[in-house]
């Protein structure tokens, strides 16, 4: 896993405001009674002074090093209070420790699970609720796994892994999204057909999964098929209670309404959009080109460039305010 093996934390000085880098070694992903909890290395034998052949640790060293000599009466509780004071790599190195005594701790793998998928390092991640699914037997994992496969771009695997999820928990808690998450694997390949059945499952399965009826306009959409598109936009607002999945939705609806040169109502759609709180280059793109199709230039171009400002390489701003004619009606990523 090329450039997964380490990670950086930054602490800043709050009297000087100097800044400081930690490089922090990512340590083992399937930790074992015979491995360093600092690199991932090994222990030659199992005395306390053995060396790791990696790092050169030694495992009495290593359990003084990170403070679990004792182990902690509470390792998940104690992790959690690391990462809060920026102590990742002791975090997860006391996480590491609960495994090798309990590798059926699901919740220490979750918290491992999270960490490494936040840094992006989504091998590595995989790799850890590969090694998560041997020990805990939950088919909630397969959501995880399938979920790390389809951003590794693995789509056809991710969709194999989903199946083995419905097949175990047809009812269970994440069905809808097991569902959704494979119409977008099968559109990703390109089956649109197929992906749009699979997000009328998951709307079926889970009519409050807001952001089925968004990834489900988006598939509408992308076939100019704007009345449905809009429809489903409506029901996913009149079902959404959190502010940031509401402004993703009228964003949409900006678009769809601009695709159809409807400028009142992109119009209407995107400010509704920014009374939910979204502000970034993309809202003011929508706004800008909802603008223009009213025939108000000045106002669209002033949009357009701060749009700019906030994302200097977008490319509908810079279309837009490199056009000749000053027409700036184009279509939009969705």
């Amino acid at each position: 896993m090329p450039g997964e093996q380490t990670f950086g934390v930054e602490w800043r000085c709050p009297k000087c405001d100097s800044h400081a880098l930690d490089l922090c070694p990512v340590g083992p992903l399937a930790p074992g009674p015979d491995t360093c909890l600092n690199c991932g290395g090994a222990f030659a034998d199992a005395g306390d002074f053995a060396r790791c052949a990696g790092c050169g640790m030694t495992r009495v060293g290593m359990l003084d090093f990170f403070g679990l000599d004792p182990a902690p009466p509470d390792p998940i509780g104690a992790a959690e209070m690391l990462f809060d004071l920026g102590l990742a790599r002791r975090a997860i190195a006391t996480l590491n420790h609960a495994l090798v005594r309990d590798p059926a701790n699901e919740p220490a793998w979750r918290i491992k699970y999270a960490f490494l998928s936040g840094l992006g390092f989504f091998n590595a991640t995989l790799a850890v609720i590969e090694a998560a699914a041997e020990h805990a037997m939950n088919p909630d994992l397969l959501i995880s796994r399938g979920h790390t496969l389809e951003l590794l771009g693995r789509h056809s695997e991710a969709i194999g892994v989903f199946r083995q999820y419905l097949a175990a928990a047809p009812d269970g808690e994440y069905a809808g999204l097991a569902l959704g998450n494979m119409a977008s694997a099968n559109r990703a390949l390109g089956d649109l057909g197929h992906a749009e059945a699979l997000f009328r499952q998951a709307i079926e399965k889970d009519p409050a999964g807001v952001t089925h009826y968004a990834n489900y306009a988006s598939l509408l959409m992308e076939q100019q098929r704007w009345g449905a598109a809009l429809a489903a936009l409506d029901e996913g607002l009149s079902r959404a209670v959190d502010d940031a999945l509401a402004a993703r939705l009228l964003e949409s609806k900006s678009f769809a309404y601009a695709e159809q040169s409807r400028g009142v109502e992109a119009l209407q759609a995107i400010d509704d959009a920014i009374s939910r709180g979204t502000s970034g280059a993309r809202t003011h793109v929508l706004r800008g080109r909802a603008l223009g199709l009213l025939g108000r230039w000045p106002e669209s171009l002033a949009q357009m460039r701060r749009a700019l400002e906030l994302e200097p390489k977008n490319a509908e701003a810079l279309r837009a305010l490199n056009s000749p004619s000053g027409n700036h009606d184009s279509t939009l990523s969705r």
